[in-house]
């Protein structure tokens, strides 16, 4: 839900920008003529524009989808909007520009005035996708916060029980203390939390095998071929220019490659 109004102030904002952004250039460009010689009257004028566009932009960006959330899901929105949202929003303002130009500028209507309305719409739109675009890969390079939900996970017993290949060594560990099991060679290398230190164990074994013994624990995923981590202990799912990574509340990043992000993601309940 956070994530939902997040979204929405966004739309909200770029709305009141772009309708700043259309008044400003039809008082400086003059793209129509209007039947008002005082100056204050044609700012008033010009400003209705503006307000046409903030209105059925709010319309059909913010309320029609908060409207139907599970259809028109916001914060997916990459390239801005869905097509057909556009569209809509672009005949509904290019009709309103049209009558408003009519009757309340007093101004004759022409296909020539009509296309320039239209043109100057989609404009709004091309400029509205390219800022979502820019946005999403800004959010990509910088690594977006994932929320995850660990709300209707089961619960488990608090000792964790890991074994080396022929079962002639033995840790036991709580599974909040866990933080990440490492690929090293023919052993598994296991990092976890004692007190305020971060210490590491040593087990002769693959990652495979480890992996089955955790096969109970919902809360562990394998996110590399050389990494299986403790969701418990992830704060967030972030990308950067190296690629998708995990972020451990020790701010250590472990990799999450492309063959296991479908199954992190799955597991992380991602809302």
């Amino acid at each position: 839900m956070n994530s939902f109004n997040t979204e929405l102030r966004y739309n909200l904002k770029l709305n009141f920008n772009f309708s700043i952004g259309v008044f400003l250039f039809i008082l400086f460009f003059r793209p129509f003529e209007a039947s008002y010689n005082n100056v204050n009257n044609l700012i008033i004028f010009f400003s209705g524009f503006s307000g046409i566009l903030f209105i059925f932009n709010n319309l059909f960006y913010i309320v029609v989808p908060s409207l139907f959330p599970q259809s028109i899901r916001i914060k997916e929105w990459d390239f801005g909007p869905p097509i057909l949202l556009s569209s809509l929003a672009l005949v509904f303002n290019s009709v309103a520009f049209t009558f408003y130009l009519r009757y309340v500028g007093k101004t004759s209507i022409s296909f020539y005035i009509v296309f320039k309305i239209v043109i100057i719409y989609l404009s709004v739109v091309v400029i509205m996708r390219m800022l979502y675009r820019i946005r999403s890969q800004y959010n990509q390079l910088i690594g977006q916060s994932i929320d995850i939900d660990t709300s209707a996970e089961p619960k488990i017993p608090n000792k964790i029980e890991l074994s080396s290949e022929n079962n002639s060594e033995k840790i036991e560990l709580s599974f909040n203390n866990i933080l990440t099991i490492k690929a090293a060679d023919n052993y598994v290398e296991i990092n976890y939390q004692h007190k305020d230190e971060i210490r590491k164990k040593l087990l002769r074994n693959s990652l495979k095998n480890i992996e089955s013994q955790l096969a109970l624990y919902s809360n562990f995923v394998r996110c590399h071929r050389t990494f299986i981590v403790n969701l418990n202990n992830v704060k967030r799912l972030a990308r950067n220019y190296t690629g998708t990574f995990l972020e451990l509340n020790n701010k250590e990043h472990i990799p999450v490659s492309r063959h296991y992000l479908l199954k992190v993601k799955e597991q992380l309940k991602v809302k």
